[in-house]
């Protein structure tokens, strides 16, 4: 069984991914993470917003 971890203050923190920053926020018990920068890591782009909203 696992355990829950509280994350400590702030409730915003980032989150690093192949060297590149996630923003998250700790909502009701779970972490939620930036669409837009998690889209820019995995499509390797330098303009994340486009590549998210098709444009």
């Amino acid at each position: 069984m696992s355990k829950k971890i509280q994350p400590s203050e702030p409730a915003n923190h980032i989150a690093v991914f192949q060297e590149k920053a996630i923003r998250r926020a700790w909502h009701e018990n779970e972490w939620w993470f930036s669409v837009i920068d998690v889209v820019g890591i995995l499509s390797e782009t330098h303009r994340p917003r486009r590549e998210a909203t098709g444009h």
